[in-house]
Order: C-alpha cells, then structure tokens, then sequence
C-alpha cells in the first residue's frame, strides 16, 4: 500500500525536531481505515499472521491508538485521551517494563488512574507516562527500535467538544508534544485543518490525497476484482476497450481521492445491487 509506504518513510526519515506527522484528508479518504489496518496488523489486533511490507514494520513499532468519536463525547476528552493511552501502553510488549514499573508502584498507578488523569491530566501524562518511559529507556530496560509509534484518529472531531475551560485534545498535543522522548512518534489523522491549528501544532503534514491515492484506489479496485468473481460478473457494460479497466477509470474519476464511495459502489456490485450494463456506467 503506497500510503503506508509513505507513512512509514515519513515517520523514519523524520528530523529529530519533529515528533510526529499529521495525516490530513477529506472526508472517506481513507484515514480511519489506514490506522484500523495498523492497529488490526499490531499487537493489540490479535492476528495469527504478522503483517508483511511497510505496514507490518509500522504495526511492530505501535505502542498505543486512540480514536476520537464525535457521537463518544469521552472520547474526545483530555482526562480520558491520557487514561487511555496509559492503559494502551501497558498492554505493549515493547514496554513490557513499563507495566512492570506500574504493577511495584501503587504511586506510579495511581498517576495514571482516571481521577489523577481528570484532576490534572498534564501531571499524569509528564510524570505518569513521559518521564518513566524516558528512564526506562535511559537504563536500556526497553527495545532499540529507532522510534516506537502512537497513533490517534480524527482529532478534529475531538475539536467539537472541547471545554469551555481547559485545553482541548489538539491544544493539549501541542503543548505537551515538546515533552515526548526523541523515539516515542505521534500519528495524528484529521479532515483539513484551519491554519491557526496547524500552526499550533509543530508536525509535518501528510496530505492523503492526489495523486498517490489514486494509485491506491486503482491497487484497491484490482484487488476487489481479482478476489470477487461476482464484481467482474456483474459488469457488462459495453463498449471500447477491457470492461474492468473501464469502470476503474471511472470510478477513480468520480471517486476524487474518496475510498469510502469506492468500497460501497463495488460492495454494491458485489452483491448484485448494482448491475453494469451500459458502457458509459451512468
């Protein structure tokens, strides 16, 4: 998958004043479905079979996702993004000694507890999370891998509940992103963001759009074919040139970089709901 090539050259070749990368698209782009394929192939998926290629060496490296649901108001909340990703990252075999070092220490535990994390969620996040990971990995306690991965979807839907008072999920990222270890990276996924918030938050942004995601709609689209006789049988449409290259082109002319519509119009074949049978697909 050429995004998750991407995502992972990205997060590699990263400088080491950046902690992270921000993965920026429309609306059915596909955000969401890149970091369920990640966490689905990682340690937290319970797949028999590890993931091969650029996604299975994001997925080994992932310690910790979050996904913020505009209908899940705790979702989109601070106290509980903090609780969550304590609770994530105990979890990790990767940071098998950080779960050590909450199970010797009821102080420790009680740090990252939901009460601590909503009393003050930046005293739980530095003291509870950073600064013992940052030990831990000083006294080489945790693996060598170049950086470990945490990833949170859909931060700007995070953005329609931010308090009245306090910081918001994107402002707390910001102002705390400073404080992560080198090797600990944030992937963060959001629709397209006003300038003042990308300004605020200090990460490079990758756009899943163009023509790159063409290239993955059409990977996607030959795939669906290849693995669903049905599709192939369900296109009849006439006219020049192979059928399937046909109706590829056009729903990447119509899809504009858009996955979700291309799954639904193909599941819609699939099941014979929808039965090509002109050469112009109208």
């Amino acid at each position: 998958d050429n995004r998750c090539r991407a995502v992972y050259q990205d997060a590699g070749l990263m400088s080491q004043s950046h902690r992270g990368l921000l993965l920026s698209g429309s609306p059915g782009s596909g955000k969401t479905g890149l970091i369920l394929d990640l966490v689905n192939a990682s340690c937290f998926g319970g797949g028999t079979q590890p993931a091969k290629g650029s996604l299975g060496r994001l997925a080994s490296q992932l310690v910790g996702y979050h996904f913020c649901q505009a209908d899940n108001a705790p979702t989109c909340m601070v106290p509980e993004l903090v609780h969550s990703l304590a609770a994530q990252l105990c979890q990790a075999p990767q940071l098998a000694a950080y779960y050590r070092h909450l199970q010797a220490s009821p102080a420790a535990r009680a740090l990252v507890s939901l009460p601590s994390c909503h009393t003050d969620p930046s005293l739980a996040l530095t003291r509870g999370v950073l600064q013992p990971l940052a030990r831990l990995h000083s006294l080489g306690h945790l693996p060598s891998l170049p950086h470990l991965l945490l990833v949170l979807d859909g931060v700007c839907e995070a953005q329609q509940h931010r308090p009245d008072t306090g910081p918001s999920v994107l402002s707390f990222l910001a102002s705390h992103l400073p404080l992560f270890p080198p090797w600990l990276r944030l992937i963060l996924t959001s629709r397209p963001l006003p300038d003042p918030f990308l300004s605020s938050l200090p990460l490079p942004v990758v756009q899943l759009e163009g023509p790159e995601a063409d290239s993955d709609l059409g990977e996607y689209i030959s795939a669906r074919c290849s693995l669903a006789p049905s599709i192939v049988g369900n296109v009849k449409g006439g006219g020049d040139g192979e059928p399937m290259t046909r109706l590829s082109d056009h729903l990447l002319a119509r899809a504009r970089g858009c996955f979700l519509y291309v799954r639904l119009i193909l599941d819609f074949i699939e099941r014979g709901s929808l039965v090509i049978k002109s050469g112009s697909f109208k």
